[in-house]
């Protein structure tokens, strides 16, 4: 498992690094940044190493595979709106919405995780 590290110093790694790519974003590459590309697009699998790492040392059980299998289950249910309701399936906006709800997700659980293995401990 991905506990080498202690918690807090991945919660720190993740946030230090999308600190680091908002500031290049918005400072230094200003005009040779990716139109639709965000910071946290980049930064998904630091959350992730951050969320099992996190639930692993405070439960010895990482949240990390069903978060995993929720988001496939987020991927169906989308593809499937775009196929059946919207009556237009594009698999790059699908890729698109898929990734960045991910990525929301998966900040907000490893926000979750870090305030309560905190609090719990």
């Amino acid at each position: 498992m991905a506990t080498l590290v202690n918690w807090p110093i991945t919660v720190l790694v993740t946030g230090s690094v999308l600190a680091l790519l908002m500031g290049l974003r918005r400072f230094v590459l200003r005009r040779r940044w990716p139109k639709g590309l965000r910071p946290l697009d980049l930064v998904v699998p630091l959350i992730w190493w951050s969320v099992a790492s996190t639930t692993f040392q405070a439960t010895h059980f990482s949240v990390l595979l069903p978060m995993l299998w929720m988001f496939c289950m987020w991927g169906i249910a989308l593809a499937s709106l775009q196929g059946f309701v919207w009556q237009m399936f594009e698999p790059r906006r699908f890729w698109l919405k898929w990734w960045q709800i991910v990525g929301v997700v998966s900040f907000f659980v490893m926000i979750l995780a870090a305030g309560w293995t905190a609090l719990a401990g």
